[in-house]
């Protein structure tokens, strides 16, 4: 290893560093976990855009609002993670922006719906600007003296209609369920 790339001997032998974990797949670039999370991201912080100016998500009027916040989403990942090609890096952002574009769409035809909590948090700390957050957890109880208690985040949650129905929503971003994955019922 030394022989090879003295720097790689360095970082790995005496600091003790791994490198960082390359996709599954050859010429991809963000994993499931680190996309999902960008797009969970860019969705929060658009909607809290569109929440704040009292606006509905518009395909026309909106697509490059949201088009910036990806790519900056992805200037600072790649700052971290570059790209392993220029391919790659496009190929990401022209699936990303497919993303987008059916998020708006779907926004746009569901006009009843008022985002009231964004990544609202609880059991942690969770974005200031979500007063529906709480830093404890929520005990769910089991009976016979035992309880569980939860933490975690929801996606967003929305009024319907301006009623007193509420809908909470989890987007799915990650990687498609697998046979074996569906069989794990509890797998990651």
């Amino acid at each position: 290893e030394l022989a090879r790339c003295p720097y790689r001997y360095f970082l790995h032998r005496l600091l003790r560093l791994d490198p960082p974990p390359q996709p599954s797949e050859p010429g991809l670039w963000l994993d499931p976990m680190v996309r999902g999370g960008l797009l969970h991201e860019v969705f929060a912080e658009f909607m809290r855009q569109m929440r704040s100016e009292r606006e509905k998500p518009s395909p026309w009027n909106h697509a490059e609002r949201l088009t910036r916040l990806m790519d900056d989403g992805l200037d600072r990942i790649a700052l971290l993670l570059p790209p392993p090609s220029r391919h790659a890096g496009e190929a990401e952002r022209a699936g990303l922006l497919q993303d987008l574009k059916a998020f708006l769409e779907a926004e746009a035809d569901a006009p009843e719906r008022e985002p009231v909590g964004l990544e609202v948090a609880f059991g942690q700390a969770g974005d200031p600007r979500e007063t529906l957050g709480t830093l404890d957890a929520v005990p769910l109880d089991l009976g016979s003296g035992l309880k569980l208690l939860l933490k975690g985040q929801i996606d967003r949650i929305d009024r319907i209609g301006g009623s007193s129905h509420y809908e909470v929503v989890d987007y799915k971003t990650g990687r498609p369920w697998t046979r074996e994955r569906r069989r794990a019922r509890f797998h990651g």
